[in-house]
């Protein structure tokens, strides 16, 4: 368990973090994530323009409906505080990413920890969404990043906090995640297949050791191995999180695979050809 002595830091940053957020409602926020929904509906619609019409002037819960990937919720604070302060807290998990980061809440909180990231990303399709991001990282930056710590060295004064407006499952266009070793993912609306996409890109590419929380569903590969599965109150309401860290990497251990075969010489067959 973590020393618990994070939570009274922890209460007296979140008056600086609510001076960001609170700027929004929650309404504002959810109809931001609805319009951006609608938006990436009318991207991906295929059919002439009478019936895309047609689809957007039906009420916006259908639209919401058809499309729960982009549903907003907010995460508890206090409880990704709590895993990061215990299952993040080593010298060596420096990078943290949230894998479709809305309005930036879960990366800023993250980089308000003391803990030791030098790199935050938040990922994030909708752009509504990611403006909203963009403008709580510069009020972070001007208002509440100086004050942060007890001295001018201390390095969430200096970590590097950015924003990536685009699709994480798209290495080449969006964003690489590789380096990660915190990964979040406020999985609860995310289709089976989406998260599947996730499980298999962070099977091939974050390294040993790396850490991967993700909110009501479940990571299947025998690769990730569970640490802590508990449920919490959530902003839409009671959910499980799930806290796993990597085992291996599935490139790496077929790599040493190979290599041990190699080593090995071929296997024989056990069967001795008479004409020999």
């Amino acid at each position: 368990m973590a020393d618990s002595s994070w939570k009274k830091e922890f209460t007296k940053n979140m008056v600086h973090f609510d001076s960001i957020f609170n700027q929004w409602s929650l309404k504002t926020v959810r109809a931001t994530a609805l319009v951006g929904a609608i938006e990436q509906q009318a991207k991906q619609a295929k059919g002439d323009g009478a019936e895309l019409e047609k689809r957007l002037e039906t009420e916006w819960s259908v639209l919401a409906g058809e499309n729960k990937k982009f549903v907003y919720g907010e995460i508890s604070l206090i409880t990704l505080a709590y895993c990061l302060h215990t299952y993040c807290s080593a010298s060596n998990m420096k990078n943290f990413y949230d894998l479709g980061s809305g309005n930036g809440r879960a990366v800023i909180a993250a980089a308000m920890q003391n803990l030791n990231f030098e790199k935050l990303v938040g990922v994030e399709l909708l752009t509504g969404m990611h403006v909203m991001a963009e403008k709580a990282l510069t009020q972070y930056n001007h208002e509440v990043r100086p004050v942060l710590g007890e001295d001018g060295d201390d390095l969430r004064r200096r970590s590097e906090v950015s924003f990536v407006n685009g699709d994480f499952t798209d290495f080449d266009k969006s964003c690489d995640w590789s380096d990660g070793d915190v990964i979040l993912c406020v999985s609860t609306c995310f289709p089976v297949e989406l998260l599947a996409q996730i499980e298999t890109i962070a099977s091939r590419v974050l390294k040993p050791g790396s850490i991967v929380i993700t909110i009501t569903k479940e990571l299947k590969g025998d690769n990730f191995e569970l640490l802590e599965k508990f449920k919490r109150m959530q902003g839409w309401g009671p959910s499980w999180m799930f806290v796993y860290r990597m085992k291996y990497n599935l490139p790496l251990k077929e790599e040493a695979a190979k290599e041990e075969e190699e080593e090995e010489g071929p296997k024989q067959s056990g069967f001795s050809c008479p004409f020999m």
